[in-house]
């Protein structure tokens, strides 16, 4: 797969029901406490993709079967990739930085053209965006995914999140049966700790030709053994977590088979140490 491809994993409010797997769901639903009358039903998505290195491009729309949009924005926000955003709440202003809000500018009545933006990336980051909706109910009340009004049940969880080096290229993204067991199916990126290499306590021994044989070997062995089957060859054995970056040797924990266009990307994207256009994991 193209690194610069994703599926569509944005923002869904449904009381449209708009979830299909492998897409990641999200919901809003207004209905009064003492019921479960429905006085609003919005759905929309913000999605991130990549057409060109250095650019963010940010897909939005949204479209009400009842009750009336009022407000559609876009809310971009960044994190040094030294946090784990997986284990914070989507704006956590600890973790995230609200760097930009775009307002969508459709009907009353639908957004279901899809809006594009682009932000420009210049040094290793996550870029997330977060769809947000002002309705008004089919009793005349103003909902709002930000500040919901007395009486309405509202959740708004919904997000698209990439990284991105410093050239500004997102971290590619590529299926493999290794990692079927994801939403994505694609070769997750590896979280912190990114300790210097080699140097720190915490790196992995120096690679010798007798490691790298050893770690296929028993990469390849995995894939028997849970029946994934190989890629075509010419193929590499993997590290997702490099080993400049504190990667291991765990062939089970840190490895992938990829075939030798798919190996060049991640190649490509991780750099070399202090070359401009690298990984760089720094704070911001």
């Amino acid at each position: 797969m193209n690194s610069f491809v994703k599926s569509v994993v944005g923002v869904s409010f449904a009381c449209l029901l708009l979830v299909v797997e492998p897409f990641t769901s999200f919901t809003q639903k207004a209905a009064l406490s003492s019921s479960t009358r429905v006085t609003s039903a919005c759905g929309g998505n913000a999605n991130l993709s990549q057409r060109n290195v250095g650019d963010a491009d940010i897909v939005a729309t949204a479209v009400c079967t009842v009750g009336v949009l009022t407000n559609i924005r876009v809310k971009v926000y960044q994190s040094h990739v030294l946090n784990n955003p997986n284990t914070a709440d989507p704006a956590d202003p600890n973790v995230w930085r609200l760097i930009r809000e775009i307002p969508v500018s459709c009907s009353s009545v639908n957004c279901a053209s899809p809006q594009r933006f682009v932000q420009n990336i210049s040094r290793t980051q996550y870029l997330r965006v977060i769809l947000h909706l002002d309705t008004i109910t089919t009793d005349g009340r103003a909902v709002s995914t930000d500040r919901p009004a007395a009486g309405l049940r509202l959740t708004q969880v919904g997000m698209d999140t990439w990284v991105y080096n410093d050239a500004g290229a997102a971290y590619p993204v590529v299926q493999s049966p290794r990692f079927s067991n994801l939403r994505a199916g694609a070769v997750p990126f590896p979280l912190v700790p990114y300790p210097a290499c080699p140097g720190s306590p915490s790196c992995p021994p120096i690679s010798t030709s007798t490691l790298r044989r050893r770690f296929r070997t028993d990469l390849i062995s995995f894939y028997t053994n849970r029946s994934y089957p190989l890629p075509q060859s010419p193929f590499q054995a993997h590290h997702i977590k490099p080993l400049e970056w504190g990667g291991d040797w765990n062939a089970q924990i840190n490895g992938v088979l990829l075939p030798d266009p798919n190996h060049r990307l991640f190649t490509n994207w991780w750099g070399r140490r202090g070359v401009s256009g690298s990984f760089n994991p720094v704070r911001f």
